[in-house]
């Protein structure tokens, strides 16, 4: 088991935690930590970190709906005319009713 030793910085004392430690915290200087008290012990934990969410304009975000619309459209008009030419081969392909060969 290690120690730590507590240091006093002006009027505040504080707990200084190897390069190790933080490291198997997965954190650094300036970060939060969780801490609790479990049976008379110091228990830390790494505060979980919120994920950053990338900045979007409205300017970029209709810029990025009109390229996908485009797409989209051109690809339903695929979709549609692959349809019409399947319903027009399989009514092709049936014999007429009472047909007379």
């Amino acid at each position: 088991m290690s120690t730590l030793k507590l240091r006093q910085i002006g009027d505040t004392v504080v707990l200084i935690l190897p390069k190790t430690l933080l490291e198997q915290l997965s954190a650094k200087s300036g970060d939060s930590l969780k801490y609790s008290f479990e049976d008379r012990k110091l228990v830390i934990k790494p505060k979980r970190k919120l994920r950053r969410l990338p900045k979007y304009d409205l300017s970029g975000l209709l810029l990025e709906h009109k390229q996908i619309m485009v797409r989209l459209e051109a690809e339903y008009q695929t979709v549609s005319y692959r349809k019409f030419r399947q319903c027009q081969c399989s009514i092709r392909l049936m014999p007429r009713p009472n047909a007379q060969y």
